[in-house]
């Protein structure tokens, strides 16, 4: 009772400083973890995700913050972000006992996601290391949780090859999260994990013929989408597969080329549709000057998944060449409030309020960009 009265202090506390704060774009980590911990404790936990993840983003060494961006994430039960930011987060730092933590809750995670037998492997991994003594609850606590996960798997009963299948889409949709967070490194290690286990993963493979035909390789794209089977009621491999095909379509003649998208927007209404998938057809849609089928593409992503805020500057671009300045303004502006990091958006920002005779305000967002991108 008295830990509860001291959540709901720190929550009331925390409100309060919000309640004179300015917009999330130009919050502190501090402030932007606080939005996570009153959206979470009101109950809404897409909001606190969004605001968790603009922490970690602003304080990328801040274990607190990647910590609390799990805790979120696992309120949604999005148990491949959490495997990746905890991988991520244990390959950042040189702290054995930080190691061992996120390397657990990274275990925990593929053992849900289905990546069940190297989920154990991490678990036993973290019971074999000397720093596994601090974790929560210590090593007696964690060895049980080892014995229940076992026997888990055991009463599952699955047949090696299919609890290979269901390891290797695991281990893709965590490379999907790598990728969502521009972690190179994450994702192809990710990626190989699942071709290890099944060699024609179409997921992984189509992730392969895109980073090909994004390297200038269509002949490799096409070996790999080749080798991509997508079964008819798997509809994320099946969307992945039409984007990549489309993709590796030649700009030229252009109505091949839009043909070719057709069959993507047909996945964006279909069941298994990826905010990825959207994601991507909608800055491939852009590139042909087609905005407003990219705008469409924009708005399915964040419908799919309403915490796809990187959907959101591709919207405010496609809105903007529309000649919907209101739309556009609205978008860049949500999109700065989820990563305000982004000296791109704040020059999009300094052309739309350019635009609106707000010089003042363009500058500024100039100013503001011109500082982030000598950070880089």
């Amino acid at each position: 009772r008295a830990s509860a009265r001291t959540r709901t202090e720190a929550t009331a506390r925390a409100a309060g400083v919000l309640a004179h704060a300015g917009p999330p774009r130009d919050d502190t980590p501090g402030l932007a973890r606080a939005r996570a911990h009153v959206a979470l404790a009101g109950g809404d936990p897409t909001a606190a995700l969004i605001h968790a993840r603009r922490a970690a983003l602003l304080a990328p060494d801040d274990r607190h913050a990647a910590i609390f961006r799990l805790r979120c994430a696992g309120a949604l039960e999005r148990h491949a972000e959490v495997a990746a930011v905890a991988e991520r987060t244990a390959r950042g730092t040189a702290d054995a006992a930080t190691q061992v933590r996120f390397a657990a809750l990274e275990g925990e995670a593929l053992f849900t996601l289905g990546a069940r037998e190297d989920g154990l492997a991490r678990l036993e991994a973290v019971l074999a290391s000397p720093a596994g003594a601090s974790l929560p609850g210590g090593p007696s606590a964690q060895r049980r949780r080892l014995t229940e996960l076992k026997e888990a798997l055991a009463r599952a009963g699955e047949a090696p090859p299919a609890l290979a299948r269901r390891a290797a889409r695991a281990w893709a949709l965590v490379a999907l999260e790598h990728a969502r967070d521009d972690d190179g490194p994450g994702g192809v290690a990710a990626t190989d994990r699942a071709l290890a286990l099944e060699p024609d993963e179409p997921v992984a493979r189509v992730l392969l013929a895109m980073r090909s035909t994004a390297a200038g390789d269509p002949a490799g794209a096409r070996e790999h989408l080749a080798r991509a089977r997508a079964p008819g009621a798997d509809g994320l491999a099946a969307g992945c597969l039409a984007l990549a095909q489309a993709s590796a379509t030649p700009p030229e003649p252009r109505a091949a080329r839009l043909a070719a998208f057709a069959p993507v927007e047909a996945h964006l209404t279909a069941p298994g549709a990826d905010p990825v998938v959207a994601l991507s057809a909608a800055a491939a849609l852009v590139a042909m000057d087609e905005f407003e089928r990219a705008a469409t593409a924009a708005e399915v992503a964040r419908r799919l998944d309403p915490t796809f805020t990187a959907a959101l500057p591709l919207e405010a671009f496609a809105r903007a060449r529309l000649g919907d300045a209101e739309g556009a303004l609205a978008a860049v502006h949500a999109a700065l409030d989820a990563d305000p990091l982004a000296p791109q958006a704040w020059r999009f920002l300094a052309d739309l309020l350019r635009g609106r005779d707000d010089h003042a305000g363009a500058l500024a967002a100039l100013a503001r960009a011109e500082a982030l991108a000598g950070q880089r």
